[in-house]
């Protein structure tokens, strides 16, 4: 088991009529512990954005969200 922070900044490419701009990024902190049950390992993730280029399709959002504000997402994989 193990505990780690990580700074992490994201982009992609998509198509217009998913966003009104063609590139979308965001940018926060985040913390990863790994864990074993058995033979088996696998992480917990939970990633803040603070900065996201369309605060429309963060998740979470609300009508009036800025480019920055709290935010959070969970995972139980690896990003990688």
């Amino acid at each position: 088991t193990g505990l780690s922070f990580a700074v992490f900044a994201d982009g992609a490419i998509v198509p217009a009529s998913v966003a009104s701009s063609h590139l979308l990024g965001d940018a926060g902190i985040g913390v990863r512990a790994t864990h074993r049950i058995g033979p088996t390992s696998f992480v917990t993730r939970v990633d803040f954005p603070i900065v996201v280029s369309d605060p429309a399709l963060a998740a979470g959002a609300k009508a009036g969200d800025g480019r920055a504000r709290f935010r959070f997402v969970w995972s139980l994989e690896d990003a990688f």
